[in-house]
């Protein structure tokens, strides 16, 4: 289980993790020291008629790293490493965005590396998938604390990271199209893209800004409600008849009310619960059972 009360062995999940990491781990190996050691082919085996590739049958150095990264992701979270997991999966997320960036401009670096074999487009877009599934795994610690809870913080995060990844992809890819289209020059081109996000980012800080006051005073409004309830609460308690106390779970005191001093003679006391009868003198009618 992941939230680390039991931790299992022979979990099916542990071992299927593991063998993600192995199988990155060794790929990625081969890539640093430039060996075959003959596990390429032995799932699937490339046909002899495909396409010319660095290294028939291995899979991307960049998908190595991911499934490496992802796997021990999964293992961190069995072993109640929180933060370990998050940022090896935000390091996954980042190079499939990478490569997702690189597909939509057309450069190669971002997504291949020269004489390895590139990650595929589809491969990127569901690492991205996966990426984002392990981090909501966990959505109450780590780095998913931050986005996922109910605080001004969270919504803004919720709302502006989108926001924050799309919007220069979107305008960078416009820009190159409007180039390539011969519409404008380089030089025209980068400041035109420089003036569409200053607007749009500006435009977005008023509006989120306009929606952070509007939340704001809604909440002032509740507030003061709640003031008002509890003012009038403490005026009923203080006025009855009846004694009132309220502990709470750890036996401290956090109300007692006027009436109640009245009728056990005494106040609120630091003893603990066992101690109460005794303190006040309060017993069953033998006078002796608290």
């Amino acid at each position: 289980r992941s939230d680390g009360k039991s931790f299992r062995l022979f979990q099916p999940s542990i071992w299927i993790a593991g063998f993600v990491a192995l199988a990155g781990l060794a790929t990625f190996v081969q890539y640093l020291i430039g060996a075959d050691i003959g596990i390429d082919n032995l799932v699937y085996r490339e046909p002899a008629n495909t396409a010319a590739t660095a290294y028939p049958g291995r899979m991307a150095p960049t998908t190595a790293l991911n499934f490496l990264l992802l796997g021990l992701s999964v293992l961190a979270l069995f072993l109640r490493r929180f933060w370990l997991s998050q940022v090896m999966v935000a390091l996954a997320l980042l190079i499939s965005l990478f490569a997702v960036v690189g597909y939509a401009y057309e450069v190669r670096p971002l997504y291949g590396i020269p004489a390895a074999n590139p990650i595929a487009i589809h491969t990127a877009i569901l690492f991205l998938l996966l990426a984002v599934g392990v981090l909501g795994a966990q959505p109450s610690r780590g780095l998913m604390a931050v986005v996922t809870n109910e605080t001004i913080s969270g919504i803004a995060v919720r709302r502006l990271v989108p926001v924050a990844i799309l919007l220069p992809i979107g305008f960078g890819w416009l820009r190159l199209l409007g180039g390539e289209a011969g519409l404008f020059d380089d030089r025209f081109g980068i400041a035109l893209f420089a003036l569409s996000m200053t607007v749009a980012l500006t435009l977005i800080v008023f509006l989120f800004g306009h929606s952070l006051r509007v939340a704001d005073a809604h909440r002032r409004r509740l507030e003061e409600d709640l003031v008002q309830q509890a003012g009038l609460l403490k005026s009923i308690l203080t006025n009855i008849g009846d004694g009132v106390v309220v502990a709470d779970r750890n036996g401290k005191f956090i109300l007692w009310n006027p009436a109640a001093e009245r009728l056990l003679g005494l106040g609120a006391t630091e003893a603990p619960p066992a101690e109460w009868s005794h303190h006040y003198g309060v017993f069953l009618p033998d006078q002796v059972t608290p």
